[in-house]
């Protein structure tokens, strides 16, 4: 049996009996053009250097192709969305070169590449949302959800105050507000397209985010036990799985330029820490520093 013999049961209808109630839900009806056509591109970023294999990050991925909009589309930006990374979604068709845009970014040239990735048609959809059923199997796609989300994120993604954190959900870094203990809370928004019921919605909620104060990690530990005593548990709980940059070793030089040290903390040290090893290290208490854990030096050899 293949995925389109399987259909879901239909169902029987509405509630005709009772009182009808207006019941408010977080869900905002989205309505479009009946003749709306979107065009996706599939979005390639890279150094303009020939022979340097370097993997351009993310977010400089995402000022790149803000640079693009602002120059060399700049007659098209009202009608493009991105999702800053690899997806661009058009309601005009854009002009694809063989050769690539070449864009300026922190005195550095990249090459962008626009790939046609199909056309989305909407127009079936519309008569779909106006109750007309006619048509065999729905026409609503994942890909058609995905263009949808990719529009309403576009502006928080290019916004300077706005943070994105996970698929939908948009903080505004300037409504932080201070905790204590090294933590504070930053208010967003999330906001994501959803089909029920045979009609698009716009599902949009409240979204709050605790995150960890820009400062030195023993100065968060600090204020930390001040606030909430010297129970090292809690610290393991404060720091397990936090990104921290290194400083003490400077900047990594990768392909001639420099870029930060970037480590996960996994904990802190622990008896029984290295049980495997054929000479574990000797760790007191949990949270031991440098000048309480001893480590067994090998023997060196003859040669």
């Amino acid at each position: 049996m293949t995925d389109n013999c399987i259909r879901p049961s239909k169902r029987p209808g509405y509630g005709t009996l009772g009182r009808p109630i207006n019941l408010y839900a977080n869900y905002f009806q989205l309505t479009f053009q009946p003749n709306l056509q979107l065009h996706r591109y599939e979005v390639r970023v890279s150094r303009s250097e020939p022979d340097a294999a370097v993997i351009v990050s993310r977010q400089v991925v995402t000022q790149v192709i803000l640079q693009l909009l602002k120059t060399e589309l700049v007659q098209f930006q009202e009608s493009i969305a991105s999702d800053g990374y690899q997806n661009l979604i058009s309601s005009r068709i854009l002009p694809c070169c063989e050769s690539p845009y070449i864009v300026m970014y922190q005195h550095d040239c990249y090459h962008v590449t626009l790939l046609p990735a199909g056309i989305l048609q909407f127009p079936k959809i519309y008569q779909m949302l106006k109750g007309d059923t006619r048509n065999q199997g729905p026409p609503l796609t994942e890909a058609h959800i995905h263009a949808l989300n990719i529009i309403l994120g576009h502006q928080p993604k290019f916004s300077p105050h706005i943070r994105s954190a996970g698929t939908g959900t948009y903080l505004n870094l300037d409504s932080r507000l201070s905790l204590g203990s090294g933590l504070h809370v930053l208010r967003g928004l999330f906001m994501v397209a959803r089909e029920a019921q045979g009609r698009l919605f716009v599902n949009a909620a409240p979204k709050v985010a605790i995150c960890y104060d820009d400062c030195p990690l023993d100065k968060i530990i600090l204020m930390h036990m001040r606030q909430n005593g010297p129970d090292m548990n809690k610290i393991v709980a404060l720091l397990r799985n936090i990104r921290v940059q290194l400083t003490h070793l400077g900047m990594r030089k990768r392909a001639g330029k420099f870029t930060l040290r970037l480590k996960t903390v996994a904990g802190l040290a622990a008896p029984g820490d290295g049980c495997g090893l054929t000479y574990p290290p000797k760790v007191p208490c949990l949270g031991a520093g440098a000048k309480e854990v001893q480590f067994f030096r090998e023997p060196r050899s003859q040669g």
